[in-house]
């Protein structure tokens, strides 16, 4: 097994005590989520199957769950060397794929440069005791933990600002706390949207809950980027053609989707998204707090 260049030696840790974390999550509640989160950030260690040779830049093993690319991480090595038996991890010309230690700081900022490639979350433990997490999830519990700003946190690791005020936003419940992310992204130059491969020149729209279709809108190409990859629109080199709009044509977008029944609007459908409800249209549009 290989670690971090530098890192401290891994503190042993009960496989057990992070199960029961994550079951006590499962089971609800808000105070469930930061404790797992909290355990898992107190690892000295998390695990990574890599399938580069030691010379090489890191090639970590990921999994799909649903539409979404996650990084696999594991909690323990041994889960890591039954995860490469149990799902035959393939070889690779460098070699075997082989475990690796990482800290879950450098994991972190591992997998924010792999959102270019798609990389949404974090799948821990894959398997009946597994359970996988948006990304942006690990910003808040990490400034929280290190005393620090979550913007700071978020520029520690590249991360998206939008990806971590929408998990504030919804974790909060707060609706105060969602109208000051839509005012802001009502304030960006541009919004992006995904061309429709099937409808040249219109945006791409998707299925949310109770059947309901949404239009999807982006804060960044980045992000645009992310979700062409997600729901398989990128082209075969991994291109993806976007849609740049000016606010007020992203306005004038959305009224025609409302004119045709669409009543809602998904910014970053593939990170941590956030809602815009049609109703509020004009609410941000007067620009009245």
């Amino acid at each position: 097994m290989s670690s971090d260049q530098g890192a401290s030696a891994p503190v042993p840790s009960n496989p057990g005590e992070i199960d029961a974390l994550r079951d006590a999550a499962a089971a609800g509640g808000q105070d469930g989520g930061q404790k797992l989160w909290r355990g898992l950030l107190g690892l000295a260690q998390w695990y990574i199957v890599d399938r580069a040779n030691e010379n090489e830049e890191p090639q970590p093993h990921g999994t799909v769950n649903g539409n979404q690319r996650m990084l696999a991480i594991f909690t323990d090595e041994a889960r890591a060397q039954s995860h490469i038996v149990e799902h035959k991890v393939a070889e690779t010309p460098g070699g075997k794929p082989v475990v690796r230690a990482i800290t879950p700081e450098n994991t972190i900022r591992m997998a924010y440069a792999l959102t270019s490639q798609g990389l949404t979350g974090l799948n821990f433990n894959p398997g009946p005791k597994g359970f996988a997490v948006p990304l942006g999830f690990a910003i808040p519990v990490w400034a929280d933990i290190k005393g620090i700003d979550i913007q700071a946190a978020a520029r520690q690791f590249g991360a998206d600002e939008f990806e971590v005020m929408a998990v504030h936003a919804m974790a909060s419940r707060n609706p105060e706390s969602l109208k000051k992310l839509l005012r802001h992204a009502w304030r960006l130059p541009y919004w992006y949207m995904l061309d429709n491969p099937q409808n040249p020149n219109s945006p791409l729209t998707a299925k949310v809950q109770e059947n309901r279709v949404a239009l999807m809108l982006f804060t960044s190409e980045m992000q645009a980027a992310r979700a062409g990859i997600a729901t398989k629109v990128a082209k075969p080199d991994g291109k993806v053609d976007l849609i740049r709009v000016g606010i007020p044509e992203g306005i004038k977008v959305m009224r025609e989707a409302q004119a045709q029944g669409i009543t809602l609007a998904i910014f970053n459908v593939a990170s941590a998204g956030f809602p815009l409800d049609f109703s509020n249209l004009d609410w941000l549009a007067s620009g009245k707090d």
